[in-house]
């Protein structure tokens, strides 16, 4: 039965009953209200129980996934039994929710139906009692029951799934909030798009925090030209990867300010700011997908020639030829199948086909040998012609070229020039430089 003829079903018998006999009905709906009382407690209770219930889900989901992901940590550190042992409890701390949750809600249905009986016991009661006394003909009593059964007939059914309304209603609540969550930083109103630009980018005074009262970067500034290779390199924490957060605008600065071809960052659409700056990061991601869809997925609308190039070009093309569909290869999440260095050439194809006029590069070459090093710096050189690029760096021979190298410390710029200025310098780029030279030659005594 629908909604809508079961409300026609109700008014109808509603109707015919205060025809029949306004007191009978006025029986019956105090009746219904005092159903409708503890059936609305009733539905407060499954409702809490069914959001608990989604919230334990999806911490046990979150959980399962995290600890799959890190499959290899896991085994590594013999921490499988201790997982199961948890997910388990995880587990079963659902199941009594969600048993909860459910006898709420189940509860709706057997009301209905006491609350029924007890409407047909006292309307047979009372009503018996009119009609022995004469103030109540025995056939309105029974017609009355009639219509009274059939009144209560669509809201039985309505209890009787009130389980599944519940648990739909707490779901979509949970679809609503996420969907009204805010931009954690919105467009300015009205903002402009971003031009096509050229490359060129200017750091004025820049502050920023993470936490208010905490300072990550203390007035910095810099400029970059159109076309040129800056380097950034200092300590782990310095601010190095915070300042190309802040370039595409992933955080609003504290003070300041920064600018692309003349425009305020914060003042333009971030999408059309972001589609220009191409990154390629230490952790490459790679989707389950084929492997020409992860590339074209730079750029939609590529042809698969712009991709077979652009792989040729990031000396990807070999190794992809080698997989037993080639292009058509559909890689597992992360691109488990792949080692670290082909993921990494991926990325950078990746980036060749947005063919961006700016680039970020984060710790590309980290994780890989020295053999897939070079072909991976020989895929970035070609991927580095005529785009304003920021390398981050903690081996500095990925830097030596910059034509300016930014030496990051406490979130401080504290020296800035060519390799060669920063090494006459002999602070502390200097410092590192020397300290990765030595490191070097320690090894090489140490293989002999």
């Amino acid at each position: 039965m629908n909604v809508l003829q079961g409300m026609i079903t109700i008014i109808i018998a509603t109707i015919f009953m205060i025809l029949i006999n306004p007191y009978f009905t006025i029986l019956t709906f105090i009746t219904i209200l005092g159903m409708l009382a503890i059936s609305g407690l009733l539905a407060r209770i499954a409702g809490e129980a069914f959001g608990l219930l989604q919230e334990q889900m999806a911490e046990l989901n979150g959980y399962a996934e995290e600890r799959m992901s890190g499959q290899k940590t896991v085994v590594a550190f013999n921490q499988q039994w201790p997982f199961i042992q948890k997910f388990d409890k995880m587990s079963q701390n659902a199941d009594e929710i969600g048993e909860k949750a459910q006898l709420s809600s189940m509860a709706n249905t057997a009301v209905a139906l006491v609350f029924q009986n007890l409407q047909n016991i006292i309307i047979f009661v009372v009503g018996g009692y009119l009609v022995l006394q004469q103030q109540a003909a025995f056939g309105d009593l029974v017609a009355f029951i009639g219509f009274s059964s059939v009144l209560m007939q669509p809201l039985t059914q309505i209890f009787a799934f009130y389980n599944q309304i519940i648990s739909a209603v707490v779901g979509a609540g949970r679809v609503f909030q996420i969907m009204d969550e805010e931009t954690e930083l919105p467009d300015k109103e009205d903002g402009p798009p971003m031009p096509p630009v050229e490359g060129h980018v200017e750091f004025i005074d820049v502050d920023f925090s993470y936490v208010s009262g905490h300072k990550i970067l203390k007035n910095n500034s810099f400029t970059a030209n159109p076309g040129q290779i800056i380097g950034l390199c200092g300590p782990t924490g310095a601010g190095k990867s915070t300042i190309m957060n802040i370039l595409t605008r992933y955080y609003d600065i504290d003070s300041g300010e920064i600018r692309v071809d003349d425009h305020r960052v914060d003042e333009v659409q971030q999408d059309t700011l972001r589609i220009q700056i191409a990154q390629v990061l230490q952790e490459p991601f790679l989707f389950t997908d084929t492997i020409m869809n992860n590339l074209r997925y730079a750029r939609e609308g590529a042809t698969d020639e712009e991709c077979i190039h652009a792989a040729k070009q990031a000396n990807a093309h070999d190794f992809i030829m080698r997989q037993p569909q080639g292009y058509d290869t559909i890689l597992r999440a992360g691109g488990a199948d792949l080692s670290q260095g082909q993921r990494q050439m991926l990325t950078i194809a990746r980036a060749m086909v947005a063919d961006p006029r700016m680039l970020i590069l984060d710790e590309a070459t980290s994780n890989v040998d020295t053999r897939t090093e070079k072909l991976i710096q020989e895929g970035l050189l070609k991927l580095q012609e005529g785009k304003t690029s920021f390398i981050i760096a903690h081996r500095l021979s990925t830097i030596q070229n910059s034509d300016q190298i930014l030496v990051i410390n406490d979130g401080e710029i504290i020296e800035r020039g060519s390799h060669q200025e920063l090494l006459d310098m002999k602070g502390f780029y200097y410092d590192l430089y020397m300290s990765q030279f030595r490191g070097k030659i320690d090894d090489i005594c140490a293989s002999k």
